[in-house]
């Protein structure tokens, strides 16, 4: 060994001890933080279980059970809410004066821990009526968050009520310090029943008495919801602009959950204004705060926003990397909803590439954990999803009512039949139980030939027996083969609806909309495709010929023709699209134009709007545009000519529309114009339509969907529905 080596070690040896001898120093004293925790926790408990003991009746035995709770819900949930489950009881039974507070703080409990609306708005509602029987002003907190769980739910009634009410006590005690948050909750009540404009008023009258007041709170929860709803609404722009002003605010607070949200919700608005670098930028700062934080709910829905970005601009490398990272987050956390989420984007993407056995297979797994999600939400939030879905499950019974009906016929006509061969039955007998009566009295020497008669007659009675054994038999077989055919059509119709666009999806590209779709039967003939690419937003009301599971084939053959033309460059506008769409249908369905040919095919109404200049391209296959503007209807008409072979065949004529605010747009199918009234006389027809949609277009979207939908029902009476439904109303 050299000597300079000698040098080194003898240097770096007293060095590395002292380090191990650090590192030795540091192991202890964690080893003894961590057990003076759990002896300090444990102190901690006897100390609250001696107070709890006592029979003092002050607040004290609250605080103690709410310490409890909070230390037992971090290792032990059975033991936190069996305490929780005591100081409930001795609320109820007014055991000791409690003040509102605590009550208030029960409530809260049972909301964040268990997630029990039921128990958090009692506790909420003692804490509010202890509060105004005192007169004290926090009553208009109480109140304001009691009307914001009730907006939660669903129950909006009882949400506005109580919301309005905070309002006006705040301005009738004159008392600013909770009026912010009164109009903040207000707000949020609007902004779930969609009346934006409202919503957005609400965020500014809390941001403008918060700068008044000079309470920072709710300035940037103001500022960054307003620009929620303005994305909501597609004004990205302004949506960007309040985010961005949210941000400053919450740069300074430096708070890393508000920072992450505001990330993520800039992106998102980038991301519609087509500013991909600024998207990502702004996706990968929100992401790097979940990954700080470790929210790996957060990381994946981030992961996923950045998959479908790159998906949209067709960088299928960098989607499938982000995809890869959802699925290891998916494992880990092993959530239904996750999985779903994720096989959705991974069958699109397979999709995209062409992939189709693999596309088909992350399809089926997509399906098979949406159906377990659903299952395992409706058990976990039954009396929430009663209030939520009441609308799907009268749909629902209404298709097992149709089905039912045609079971009864079946029925009815085997009953008849059974009724008819009994009636003949005992036409004979009494016939020959008379001539047997009348024999008797005249002929004793007949009394033989009547007895050879009876055996004839039961010997037909037995072969009678045996054809209604067989008649039953033939039912049963009847009736099983019906279930297995409405079995597999209802699997139609979830695979039809798993293509159509997502109600929240919908929501984001046209936040003012209305669709009312109504299949006549299980599956639909009339379909809808919306969807935003590049710069333009399709929207398209076909109409399949025939209805049932004919008209559905054709829907999904549309559907899909449709999401292939609209990517294609040298397709300039909705005309142009048609024109090729006739072109794949016709190859598709092999038409030649021979006589006794099938010409099958679709009727449709075809909008592209371009986002950025506001300007509408119309195109129509026998199905026009209605256009209100100032309570002025403009009929935009179709060629007279649908999206398959035709005798006369001609390009299709593109119109284009500078559209304004406010204008409202119509397109539809021809089931709702030629619906049969109850007395099976007269079809609806178009001018009563188009007087009827006159007399409606002011009115807010949800409105105009529930009195179509009453119109069309009052209109049908007892009459069966004779054809597929679909009206889309879109407000600009």
């Amino acid at each position: 060994m050299t000597p300079q080596k000698n040098i080194f070690i003898n240097i770096f040896r007293p060095i590395k001890v002292l380090i191990l001898s650090k590192c030795l120093f540091i192991s202890i004293l964690l080893f003894l933080s961590v057990n003076n925790l759990h002896s300090q926790n444990a102190k901690k408990i006897d100390k609250l279980e001696r107070i709890l003991k006592k029979n003092n009746s002050d607040s004290t035995k609250v605080v103690a059970y709410i310490e409890l709770i909070e230390i037992y819900y971090q290792s032990d949930t059975t033991k936190a809410f069996s305490y929780l489950s005591r100081l409930s009881s001795d609320i109820e039974n007014q055991a000791y004066d409690i003040s509102d507070k605590w009550i208030f703080q029960v409530g809260t409990i049972y909301l964040q821990y268990k997630n029990d609306y039921t128990n958090g708005i009692k506790y909420y509602n003692l804490a509010l009526q202890k509060a105004k029987k005192e007169g004290k002003n926090i009553q208009i907190y109480y109140e304001s968050w009691l009307g914001y769980i009730y907006s939660k739910i669903g129950e909006h009634e009882n949400a506005r009520k109580h919301l309005i009410n905070s309002i006006e006590t705040a301005i009738n005690k004159k008392n600013d310090k909770y009026l912010p948050f009164a109009y903040i909750a207000y707000a949020f009540e609007l902004r779930s029943t969609h009346e934006l404009n409202k919503a957005i008023t609400y965020f500014k009258n809390s941001y403008e008495k918060s700068v008044e007041i000079a309470d920072s709170t709710y300035i940037h929860v103001s500022l960054h919801e307003i620009g929620n709803i303005y994305s909501m609404m597609g004004k990205y722009k302004l949506a960007v602009d309040y985010h961005n002003k949210a941000l400053v605010i919450r740069e300074k607070m430096n708070e890393l959950s508000y920072l992450m949200y505001s990330y993520n919700d800039i992106a998102n608005d980038y991301f519609y204004l087509d500013s991909i670098n600024n998207a990502v930028n702004y996706y990968q700062k929100a992401l790097e705060i979940a990954k700080q934080t470790n929210d790996k709910y957060t990381i994946f829905n981030i992961h996923s926003s950045l998959a479908n970005l790159y998906s949209n601009i067709e960088e299928y490398d960098n989607e499938r990397l982000y995809l890869s990272e959802m699925q290891i987050i998916a494992d880990e956390l092993k959530l239904k909803s996750h999985y779903s989420t994720l096989y959705e984007m991974l069958y699109k993407h397979n999709k995209n590439l062409k992939k189709h056995q693999d596309a088909l297979q992350y399809l089926e797994l997509a399906m098979l954990y949406k159906d377990s999600v659903s299952s395992e939400e409706i058990q976990k939030n039954l009396n929430d999803l009663d209030k939520k879905y009441e609308t799907v499950k009268k749909d629902k019974k209404l298709l097992e009512n149709q089905s039912y009906i045609k079971r009864q016929k079946i029925i009815i006509i085997f009953t008849i039949i059974g009724l008819f061969i009994f009636a003949f039955f005992i036409t004979i007998v009494l016939k020959l139980y008379r001539q047997k009566r009348q024999a008797f009295n005249k002929l004793e020497i007949q009394n033989q030939e009547i007895l050879q008669q009876k055996e004839e007659i039961q010997t037909q009675a037995e072969h009678l027996k045996k054809a209604n054994i067989e008649i039953t038999n033939q039912k049963n077989v009847i009736e099983k083969s019906h279930h297995q055919i409405t079995a597999s059509i209802n699997y139609a119709k979830r695979i039809q609806e798993a293509i159509l666009p997502k109600e929240d999806f919908i929501q984001m590209l046209l936040p003012e909309h209305f669709i009312f779709y109504k299949p006549r039967d299980i599956v639909s003939g009339d379909f809808y495709f919306i969807k935003l690419y590049k710069n333009n937003l399709f929207v398209v009301a076909a109409d399949c010929t025939g209805h049932g599971v004919p008209g559905a084939f054709m829907s999904m053959l549309g559907f899909a023709l449709i999401n292939e033309l609209i990517r294609k460059p040298e397709i300039q506008n909705p005309a142009q699209l048609l024109d090729e769409l006739r072109n794949q249908v016709k190859s598709s369905l092999q038409q030649t134009g021979i006589s006794n040919e099938a010409k099958d095919g679709m009727d449709i109404a075809f909008l592209a709007i371009d986002i950025e200049t506001n300007v509408l391209n119309f195109a129509g296959a026998n199905n026009p545009l209605f256009l209100f503007r100032d309570n002025e209807l403009t009929v935009y008409k179709a060629d007279s000519m649908p999206i398959s072979i035709f005798v006369k065949e001609k390009p299709f004529t593109n119109q284009e529309v500078e559209l304004k605010n406010e204008d409202m747009l119509y397109i539809f199918s021809d089931g709702y114009v030629s619906q049969f009234d109850g007395n099976n006389k007269n079809t609806y027809k178009t001018k009563r339509f188009k007087e009827l949609l006159a007399t409606i277009h002011k009115k807010t979207l949800p409105e105009q969907k529930e009195i179509l939908e009453t119109e069309f029902n009052n209109w049908k009476g007892n009459n069966l529905q004779t054809d597929d439904i679909l009206i889309i109303g879109i407000k600009m």
